[in-house]
């Protein structure tokens, strides 16, 4: 029984120590900054996972997290902008452009 009692007080300390600060007043999640880089580790990662093109992974994402389409498009990198380009024009989306390959 006292063994027990260790473990919740020990629990109990370690919970207020990861979810208040010093005063005991609770702390908000710190929301991650998404940037350019990390939207393509997340993109390209839907592309692994769930076996998407980018640009259905770009739709999925701003869908799965209540976005506009248009408010990401500060995150899309040039890379990236290849990539949808060239799943949309695959998909007969866009007209095909002349490449090299």
């Amino acid at each position: 029984m006292r063994a027990t009692h260790r473990y919740r007080r020990r629990r109990d300390r370690l919970y207020h120590l990861l979810h208040y600060d010093n005063d005991m007043t609770p702390t908000e999640p710190t929301p991650t900054k998404i940037t350019p880089k990390r939207f393509s580790i997340i993109i390209e990662e839907l592309v692994r996972t769930k076996r998407l093109t980018h640009f259905e992974a770009v739709m999925y994402y701003c869908e799965q997290n209540g976005l506009e389409a248009h408010t990401i498009t500060k995150w899309i990198d040039k890379s990236m902008r290849e990539k949808i380009q060239y799943n949309a024009e695959e998909l007969n989306y866009l007209p095909k452009t002349s490449s090299l390959f």
